[in-house]
């Protein structure tokens, strides 16, 4: 798992996420596209792409880079079951794989939970290594916010990781973001264990695409 970043994005990857977000544009589906830039003092800089894409049948679609580990690309797919009124609920199981500098299977989970203002969301996964990496891990990123306008809101993070026989650690940290319409950028702050602080800031975009009943 990417306990934090380590090297950067080489030039395939945009060509690798772009290539499998068109294989869906073909069904109506919501779809973001999330940017985010680590920073921190052992590693630098890296950047850590992803998209997604929810079709109207509710399967769900993720590819990333620089995710579980440097230089390695993954994919996951499931489906989204929706649930509640006043509390809403998303709950979406989903099954995958990752390739590169790390290889291995991935089980994950998301959830996210709404109330009024109040907004919870976790992305979980555990990852069974393959070939010459045959350690398994587990990763999970926790956010608990509150939108204080219609621009702005902020909250806590937690970060969660496990690698092979090594003890769980969890990073807390804090965070605000900017919401402009379809554009989110959110920044983060994290004590990481071991004393060093990371920051993390996100260009992120969320949009809907009609299918054309010609």
């Amino acid at each position: 798992m990417i306990h934090y970043p380590l090297t950067s994005v080489t030039k395939y990857s945009c060509c690798q996420l772009f290539l499998l977000f068109t294989c869906n544009a073909f069904c109506q589906l919501s779809a973001g596209l999330e940017n985010y830039h680590y920073f921190d003092k052992k590693t630098g800089y890296t950047w850590v792409p992803s998209v997604h894409v929810i079709n109207d049948k509710n399967l769900y679609t993720s590819v990333r880079y620089n995710y579980e580990e440097a230089a390695t690309f993954s994919a996951i797919t499931g489906k989204s079951f929706n649930g509640g009124n006043t509390i809403k609920t998303v709950l979406t199981p989903a099954a995958g794989f990752a390739a590169g500098k790390y290889n291995g299977l991935i089980l994950a989970l998301n959830a996210d939970i709404s109330y009024r203002n109040l907004q919870f969301s976790s992305q979980g996964q555990y990852s069974f290594g393959l070939g010459n990496v045959d350690i398994n891990s587990f990763y999970s990123w926790t956010d608990l916010s509150c939108k204080l306008s219609s621009l702005f809101s902020a909250g806590v993070a937690l970060q969660q990781r496990n690698y092979g026989h090594s003890p769980l650690t969890a990073d807390p940290g804090v965070f605000a973001e900017l919401n402009f319409g379809r554009w989110s950028l959110p920044f983060y702050y994290f004590e990481i264990a071991g004393g060093e602080n990371m920051i993390v800031a996100g260009i992120n975009m969320e949009w809907e695409i009609k299918k054309n009943n010609k």
